[in-house]
């Protein structure tokens, strides 16, 4: 999909549902929703779309509707572009915990539309990746240095999501296997 079927509200268009419905109509078994900013300021740009507000919620709906219609499972990529937004900046402790909240909040936007579950974008350079990057991270508190503190960021917002989103909520995180390595 390209992102810019939508504008600065990161609201669904009709292009979005077309566009899924028309692939769970053509006997896709699972579709993962394109990445979805979780912040306004974790966006690819201003046409990206989001989950950030509960007023996105209703377009969302008509996507996971018009998925299950065709037996498709939909899960949603939740996104930050992290330092690749238009701020850069290293995160306070208070404001880490404002962002994973952002993911937790979006998570359960998510399972109020009906997507059987998330994706953590934990790839590509953005912000969990960023955080599990030793390259990236160089905090020397307790979200940096050894890999399980490069960790804490993603591994707090899991569990925070299980335990509002329940045990059958579909719970992923797209990792490329670079940072960290396979063997971490």
């Amino acid at each position: 999909v390209k992102f810019d079927f939508t504008d600065d509200t990161g609201l669904v268009t009709q292009k979005h549902i077309d566009h899924y419905t028309e692939r769970a109509a053509g006997g896709t078994g699972l579709i993962c929703v394109e990445a979805t900013a979780v912040l306004p300021e974790g966006r690819f740009g201003k046409n990206h779309m989001g989950l950030w507000r509960d007023e996105q919620t209703e377009g969302h709906k008509a996507i996971v509707e018009g998925c299950h219609r065709y037996g498709t499972t939909v899960i949603i990529q939740l996104n930050h572009t992290g330092n690749g937004t238009f701020q850069t900046k290293a995160l306070t402790v208070d404001e880490i915990h404002e962002v994973q909240k952002a993911y937790v909040d979006a998570a359960v936007r998510a399972k109020e539309a009906g997507y059987d579950g998330i994706q953590l974008h934990g790839c590509h350079g953005y912000l969990i990746n960023q955080f599990m990057s030793p390259v990236y991270n160089k905090r020397i508190d307790i979200y940096g240095g050894s890999v399980v503190n490069r960790a804490r960021f993603g591994c707090e917002m899991i569990r925070a999501i299980r335990e509002k989103c329940g045990e059958d909520f579909l719970i992923s995180v797209r990792v490329a296997g670079l940072e960290p390595t396979v063997e971490e």
